[in-house]
């Protein structure tokens, strides 16, 4: 092979292109820092520019490096043009406010365990689980036969008692006082015919005209019929009188203890229908018809759905700061409510050794709670912290537990220009919200920091602060 001729004096060497081509691959897949696009074609442009295209377009040997000239210059990377980025100005603040949670569950106003305070049958139950009563419907009934005769049988008794009543307090009829005279008139004439035979037989037995014997037995008459007359007077001026008061008030005694056994009745009979003491919904039936219970057994649960609180947890010392207070904020899973707090309850919880605070859910929203479902109580807590708001996308992490911003400082090798030179700033990040973070640091009021994209720069890189938000893309 002829080696000095034309063709072979052009044939192209690659040598050093692929050279570059696998320093760029192996860099790429050995997971090192991936060079910057521009850094990446600067470079490219620097190794072939030591080769020179001949005349007939193939590549020549390298040829001696030629003086530096101001084109040249302006190819390099120190003076490649600024990257665009978001920034924004750093303001002191004395602190931060943060939003603090406590779960807490919703719970009814008040909520009972319905039973009858009798034993008996369950006669009827008139309502079913979800079921909304009024106050005071009738929920349930027992079987009441056995009261019903019982209050028959008094009510009869009560009549009785009652009518010797009146009779006592009317007191005698004409009728009996009319025969109670006319017996003392009966008496007075016996008495008086015994009283002349007594003188006539005394006046005879002085003149021994007759026994003395006689005399005797007719002295006995008169006695006899003295006594009598006494009585008759007695019962007469006794019913002329009327009944004594004594006699009339042991009688309404006796009425009125019927009618408290009456009224013991009436109250079992009561006590038989069970009623709602409050406007609620059934939460649960627990017996039906035909079931023989216990007093005091639990038949139905009722919870009044209107009234609905929340019972939270929170810290002692933020406890006094709630009592009162209007309008704090609740969530209930995407459901924003609003409450009022009721009370805070003075004991402390010894298993979680916070304060329960009591809150009334207000508003249409609260109707669409239930009760048992979780609320969370938002609570928003002023901090003490002097630092500067900062974009959390424009912080990376350092060493030791600290984060780095990028400060934009003016170039001072380009005052004439919007230039600016990213330098690395440590920072300590005292409270991150959403996407702000708080720091302290070396940063200054005012300084210009970037606010986004902190992974397109390095420090030492020159940039210009973005106009608008797509130049900083």
């Amino acid at each position: 092979m002829n080696t000095d001729s034309p063709s072979a004096d052009r044939r192209p060497s690659f040598a050093p292109i692929l050279t570059l081509r696998r320093f760029l691959t192996r860099r790429k897949h050995g997971r090192r820092a991936p060079l910057a696009g521009q850094a990446a074609a600067l470079l490219l442009a620097a190794a072939l520019g030591a080769w020179a295209l001949d005349s007939g377009g193939a590549l020549s040997a390298p040829r001696a490096a030629a003086p530096a000239t101001p084109d040249t210059r302006e190819a390099s990377p120190a003076a490649a043009a600024p990257l665009p980025v978001a920034a924004e100005r750093v303001v002191r603040s004395a602190g931060y406010r943060r939003t603090r949670r406590f779960t807490g569950e919703l719970v009814p106003h008040r909520a009972s365990e319905l039973g009858f305070e009798l034993a008996g049958k369950l006669a009827a139950v008139h309502v079913d689980d979800g079921d909304l009563v009024e106050r005071g419907a009738v929920l349930a009934t027992l079987d009441t036969a056995r009261l019903d005769a019982r209050r028959r049988e008094l009510e009869a008794g009560r009549a009785q008692a009652a009518a010797r009543l009146a009779e006592l307090v009317a007191g005698p009829r004409e009728e009996a006082l009319a025969i109670a005279r006319a017996d003392l008139a009966e008496v007075d004439e016996e008495l008086e015919l015994a009283r002349t035979m007594h003188a006539r037989r005394a006046d005879l037995a002085r003149r021994q005209a007759v026994s003395r014997e006689d005399a005797d037995a007719v002295q006995r008459t008169v006695d006899v019929l003295e006594a009598r007359r006494e009585a008759a007077a007695q019962r007469l001026a006794e019913l002329e009188r009327g009944t004594r008061e004594e006699v009339v008030d042991a009688q309404r005694a006796a009425l009125a203890r019927i009618d408290a056994e009456l009224a013991s009745v009436d109250v079992e009979l009561d006590k038989s229908a069970l009623r709602a003491p409050f406007a609620g919904v059934v939460a649960a039936r627990r017996y039906d018809e035909g079931a023989v219970l216990d007093a005091g057994r639990p038949v139905l649960r009722l919870v009044e759905h209107d009234a609905l609180e929340l019972r939270v947890g929170v810290p002692v010392e933020l406890a006094p700061r709630l009592a009162g207070e209007e309008g704090v904020r609740l969530v209930a899973g995407d459901r924003e409510l609003t409450g009022v707090v009721r009370a805070v309850l003075p004991e402390v919880d010894r298993a979680t050794r916070t304060a329960t605070v009591v809150v009334v859910l207000q508003g249409r929203a609260a109707r669409d709670a239930r009760p048992g479902e979780t609320v969370e109580l938002l609570v928003d807590t002023e901090f003490a912290a002097e630092g500067y708001w900062v974009d959390t996308d424009a912080l990376r992490r350092s060493h030791r537990g600290l984060w780095a911003a990028y400060a934009l400082v003016e170039d001072a090798a380009r005052t004439d220009s919007d230039a600016r030179v990213v330098e690395r700033r440590e920072v300590e990040v005292l409270y991150t919200d959403g996407g702000r973070a708080l720091v302290r640091g070396a940063l200054d009021e005012g300084e210009w920091v970037l606010s986004g994209g902190a992974h397109r720069v390095v420090p030492g890189m020159r940039v210009r602060i973005a106009r608008d938000a797509e130049a900083a893309r």
